[in-house]
């Protein structure tokens, strides 16, 4: 790929690719204002696998499509390679675009072309050889492993062959990034893994950065980095893990626990939530724990995620309301290395602050 790119560093990239700067975007005026953007900083590094999410209305798809320009934003600067894009002409701001593929839910393939056409099309736009661009195309059907599909039409193709094709393309050009706005909402959940495993392989053959926007913290887990929860603004950004472990936003909650889930079981105040890491997962710590401490709990809900490849758990119990009991259980808990926060009805609603993780 690039030359841009650098060397990989304990898995990730150092270098920022892209640096937004009070970012801030306004649709309409007067009455009919409405900010979808308020005061966005975000460095994105050059090799991640980097995950927006957010709920509806959040201000996800305005926030991707700043990254290229698409929406120019009301204020604040979008830095990619170093240079602020918005300080460039119209031809320059094309050139760099050229770095920055993207691909969508609804995968935008020309109707009447086959799949090699709509590979080969941009490649032809740029001025590249006909014979050069086929080549080109063919070769990134083998990459995403339709090479027998590139005489089919859109028509005749699946959901998920559709998006492959469209990952063809938008790699045809050799971009430095990939931006995927909703790129597996419309595909069911097998091929919505099949797409994530091609994009994360990808990410690690070709040194792409990717940027996924999404509203489904599955797809943030199953293959990125790191992730910026956001609501307009950004509500906190980190390593998915510890956002997983540690969320601190009520959003990044919300997120996490399905709505309302905690609210409908809460009555009082002593329960934890309580977070199994890769290790600890697959060990029956709940059980050992009641017999350790002498104490029994009630389970109120649980459930696992896959990390990066590794299991996680989570569970949220009832413990008792004797303080000598709930010290033991919480320093059993710790000492077996699994993270442990009270949880209660104002912080199941409006966050966590950090001071209340273990």
């Amino acid at each position: 790929m690039s030359s841009y790119v650098t060397p990989v560093h304990d898995g990730l990239r150092e270098e920022p690719l892209f640096q937004l700067e009070g970012l801030t975007k306004v649709f309409g005026k007067g009455e009919e204002k409405v900010t979808a953007l308020q005061d966005v900083n975000l460095t994105i590094r050059a090799g991640e696998i980097f995950g927006i999410i957010g709920l509806s209305g959040a201000g996800k798809s305005t926030l991707i499509r700043c990254l290229n320009l698409l929406e120019r934003p009301s204020d604040g600067k979008v830095i990619f390679r170093g240079v602020d894009l918005q300080t460039l002409s119209k031809k320059e701001l094309l050139k760099e675009r050229q770095k920055i593929g993207m691909i969508f839910q609804s995968f935008n393939l020309l109707q009447q072309r086959t799949s090699l056409e709509n590979i080969r099309f941009p490649l032809e736009i740029s001025g590249m050889e006909k014979s050069k661009a086929t080549a080109r195309a063919r070769e990134m059907l083998e990459l995403v492993g339709l090479p027998e599909k590139e005489k089919a039409y859109p028509s005749e193709l699946s959901g998920g062959q559709q998006q492959r094709v469209a990952i063809a393309r938008a790699l045809a050009s050799d971009p430095d990034v990939l931006l995927c706005d909703e790129a597996t909402s419309a595909l069911d959940p097998a091929t919505t893994k099949s797409i994530l495993d091609l994009l994360k392989s990808i990410n690690e053959t070709l040194g792409v950065t990717i940027v996924i926007i999404t509203h489904e913290m599955s797809v943030v887990q199953a293959i990125c980095h790191r992730v910026a929860v956001i609501d307009t603004s950004i509500a906190e950004v980190g390593e998915v893990e510890k956002v997983f472990r540690r969320p601190t936003s009520r959003i990044a909650r919300e997120l996490i626990f399905p709505k309302g889930e905690l609210l409908e079981r809460l009555q009082g105040n002593n329960y934890l939530r309580v977070v199994f890491d890769g290790t600890a997962a697959n060990e029956p710590i709940i059980a050992n724990m009641t017999l350790a401490c002498q104490t029994p709990v009630s389970i109120l809900s649980a459930d696992s995620r896959n990390i990066d490849g590794i299991a996680y758990g989570q569970m949220i119990i009832q413990i008792p309301e004797d303080e000598q009991d709930k010290e033991k259980i919480i320093s059993y808990l710790i000492s077996r290395g699994v993270t442990v926060e009270e949880v209660t009805e104002d912080t199941a609603q409006n966050g966590l602050s950090k001071e209340g993780v273990k």
